[in-house]
């Protein structure tokens, strides 16, 4: 199989997994699962457990205005696994580097506990680092859109803690 049809395959099984997720939505979690299982994850040397051998895949995981966008978590499996770890845990501390739109962090926030508190790290989008930034990322630090937070004006805002600077230098030492 070549590359483009490699492409178009993947394409055509992520839009089957967002249909039958839509006609029925009590089963996506299964369906996103089997998309990340047969996708980018199968050339991982990490293994691929089941996500209900990790956490009680009953529990249930709040998402909210999860619109993804580039710069943000690559698919929504992927966003569905860390909120359910957290609802799973029920940390009372959690940190996140590289806060982006804040799209991951409102998602965190959502299914943490009351009492919780996220700390979330991003660079200033004109910020020097200590080691050199990929040119890829540069796009992702410079985006203005970013300073839009998703978890501003939120519910669970109150939770969440905005910490800027180069997590290469950072003094993580204040979060404790």
């Amino acid at each position: 199989m070549n590359l483009v049809n490699e492409k178009v395959s993947r394409w055509a099984i992520v839009f089957d997994c967002l249909r039958f997720g839509i006609r029925f939505p009590h089963l996506i979690k299964e369906s996103l699962r089997e998309l990340y299982v047969a996708g980018h994850q199968q050339t991982s040397a990490i293994p691929i457990l089941p996500l209900e051998e990790i956490v009680d895949a009953k529990s249930p995981i709040v998402l909210q205005d999860f619109a993804l966008r580039k710069g943000n978590l690559h698919c929504l499996y992927e966003l569905s696994v860390i909120c359910s770890l957290v609802a799973h845990f029920k940390p009372k501390h959690v940190l996140e580097i590289g806060t982006f739109d804040g799209n991951t962090t409102l998602q965190l926030a959502l299914n943490a506990p009351d009492d919780a508190k996220i700390h979330t790290l991003d660079l200033l989008d004109h910020a020097i680092t200590n080691k050199p930034t990929a040119v890829n990322d540069l796009p992702y630090i410079q985006d203005q859109k970013k300073h839009i937070r998703k978890f501003a004006s939120t519910r669970v805002q109150h939770k969440i803690i905005q910490h800027f600077g180069d997590s290469t230098a950072f003094d993580f030492s204040i979060l404790v």
